[in-house]
């Protein structure tokens, strides 16, 4: 009776693992996979929404890490500005003081960018008309040159294209950063000088009959021939003329 007992005993535990492995498998293999997608299919728009603001959390994280000294610095969008081609004059070698370094152009307010382009979308058709450069594309220099009118040299010397001194500018300066920075008396002088300096360039004629009126041609044209500071020049340039629909100024 005692061999009895303790065979129906071992048979007992054997069928107990035996059934525990069944419901093992049966709830990992069937019942747990069925479970998770049942929650994934019934909450499925609060987990996308989760998922999209950690992402939105970790690119504004990244964007404004410090850098470290020492590290260089990469581009988020696009690829490194292409090098200026050695024609015409370049308004960025400066005076004495070599090619001065590229900017990065910053994330600006929307506010601020809607301010800036209608109160300088009134000027820059006059300067189409008058130098058949686009409006759009000079008030997109602008725009980007002088990070919507919030760099110090457009708020202290109405320099709105960031144009530095040179060995023929007769005119006031200012010191910005170190170096040395047209000053002007008003705004609107500012555009001036740019529109007659691009104008005066020895490519501006080929470029304006090959363009025409076209506002991206224009941009790739002046893209690289030195007229900015700023990483990128040209895909700025581009971008804010597309968001903001500037091209429909070329048509008044």
């Amino acid at each position: 009776m005692l061999y009895l007992h303790d065979n129906f005993t071992a048979g007992s535990q054997q069928f107990s693992k035996t059934m525990k492995t069944k419901h093992f498998k049966l709830f990992y293999l069937k019942l747990l996979p069925a479970m998770i997608w049942r929650f994934v299919k019934t909450n499925w728009f609060y987990i996308a929404l989760s998922l999209m603001i950690v992402g939105a959390i970790l690119r504004k994280t990244l964007r404004h890490m410090p850098v470290v000294p020492g590290q260089a610095l990469t581009t988020e969008k696009y690829t490194a500005a292409t090098p200026p081609k050695e024609e015409g004059i370049s308004l960025f070698g400066g005076v004495g003081d070599g090619v001065r370094p590229q900017h990065r152009f910053p994330e600006i307010d929307a506010a601020v960018s809607e301010s800036f382009l209608r109160r300088f979308g009134k000027v820059t058709p006059g300067e189409q008309q008058k130098f058949g450069i686009p409006a759009s594309v000079l008030l997109a220099a602008a725009y980007v040159n002088s990070f919507a009118g919030e760099r110090d040299m457009a708020k202290g010397s109405n320099n709105y294209y960031a144009m530095p001194c040179s060995g023929d500018w007769q005119g006031r300066t200012a010191s910005y950063e170190g170096r040395c920075y047209r000053q002007y008396e008003r705004a609107w002088d500012s555009f001036r000088d740019f529109s007659q300096l691009v104008k005066g360039q020895n490519w501006f004629a080929e470029v304006q009959k090959n363009a025409d009126s076209d506002w991206k041609a224009w941009v790739k044209a002046l893209d690289g021939k030195g007229l900015s500071d700023v990483e990128n020049f040209g895909a700025e340039m581009e971008k804010v003329i597309r968001a903001y629909r500037l091209y429909e100024l070329d048509k008044r």
